[in-house]
């Protein structure tokens, strides 16, 4: 990255042993946390201060390379999780562009963590100058030989994309896999235009699933290294240097009928939808 980005987060996994079971908050640096959810060769910790949960150990950039291959999105992976059959949701797509638009009209548009390419080849069909990032080599491969879109890899400081360039950039079910959000919403910042926005999804730590199922609810998996609540997502923007927070209220899109889109926005609008979506703006000095 080669332009200016936010202040640095004051508490992030800094080493090894940190990496390992720490007693601290990677996001406001409280401790100790507890421990929420135990796996056996991980767990799940909890902050009572901001919110955050976090896994224990994290996974390095290494390990998770290693999982974010084809096979994590064909189904060979894990036979219920098959992205290339399944993760498609046109209907979903269409109404968040739609809701985007109002607020920003259209213009250049970059998803990080595109994954198989579906939300960015809606944006493209909307008019968007859409273009793709995912640190999966294949995923950004078969954007490119599927749609035609430009897709990039690797890692986001080493993308050659000018600073200040994009509109709208949205991360779909990607923070929660990153080793440090915090960098990487800065990052993110950077490629934004002054006013730009950004836009998140990620499991919600306080949906109704994990508080019904507990840890048997099926978003803690040993890839996904952050939970994120709405308390603790607005912190992460905030420190990250974005301002007016505020949640992506959709209405539609993927329900099978009106009673069922007015259920689901009912749940975000109440805070415990299992999908958490904010919005956010890089300022404008």
């Amino acid at each position: 990255m080669t332009g200016a980005v936010a202040r640095e987060s004051t508490a992030r996994p800094t080493s090894d042993a940190q990496r390992q079971r720490r007693s601290s908050c990677p996001l406001c640096g409280a401790e100790p946390v507890q421990s929420r959810f135990d796996y056996g060769a991980w767990d799940v910790a909890h902050c009572r201060r901001c919110g955050l949960g976090f896994a224990r150990p994290l996974l390095s950039d290494e390990e998770l390379r290693a999982i974010h291959t084809e096979e994590y999105f064909d189904g060979r992976f894990t036979e219920t999780q098959n992205y290339l059959e399944n993760g498609d949701n046109r209907p979903l797509w269409d109404v968040t562009l739609d809701w985007i638009e109002r607020r920003t009209g259209r213009g250049r548009l970059l998803d990080v963590g595109c994954g198989c390419g579906f939300f960015l080849r809606s944006a493209a069909e909307h008019g968007w100058e859409a273009t793709g990032f995912d640190a999966s080599a294949w995923a950004a491969d078969h954007v490119r030989t599927t749609y035609g879109l430009n897709a990039y890899t690797g890692t986001l400081d080493g993308v050659p994309l000018p600073v200040g360039h994009f509109d709208v950039i949205t991360l779909w079910s990607t923070l929660e896999h990153v080793t440090d959000p915090i960098t990487t919403l800065q990052q993110v910042r950077g490629f934004l235009r002054p006013g730009g926005m950004v836009c998140i999804g990620v499991p919600n730590y306080r949906g109704w699933s994990v508080k019904l199922k507990g840890a048997k609810e099926s978003n803690f998996k040993r890839e996904h290294l952050y939970y994120f609540s709405g308390r603790s997502l607005r912190r992460a923007l905030t420190d990250a240097g974005f301002e007016h927070a505020q949640r992506m209220l959709i209405f539609g899109g993927g329900a099978s009928s009106t009673a069922g889109s007015l259920a689901q926005y009912l749940l975000r609008r109440f805070g415990v939808s299992n999908q958490l979506m904010l919005a956010a703006r890089r300022p404008l000095r």
